[in-house]
């Protein structure tokens, strides 16, 4: 659909790949969440690229999302995803 989207693409031992798409986005703001993190912090700010790649990341389970833009403005935000990191 039109709905922005992140999604894991590998889970390695501390490390998380993200990916994500949004139609007509062309640069992205990434947030996670992490155990014992109160709030989402953002991870990637206005990248052009659609992967980040996370790595010495705790154990557990994070959250992320991500926020797309285009020249006219920011996106509807993507909905969490949430992986167990090991």
């Amino acid at each position: 659909g039109d709905e922005p989207y992140a999604g894991p693409l590998c889970e390695l031992p501390n490390v998380l790949l993200i990916v994500c798409d949004a139609l007509r986005g062309t640069s992205f703001d990434y947030f996670r969440k992490g155990p014992g993190d109160a709030d989402f912090l953002k991870v990637g700010d206005d990248l052009l690229v659609k992967t980040l790649t996370l790595t010495g990341l705790v154990a557990g389970n994070h959250e992320f999302k991500v926020l797309p833009r285009n020249s006219r403005g920011d996106g509807p935000e993507s909905a969490v995803s949430v992986v167990n990191v090991s």
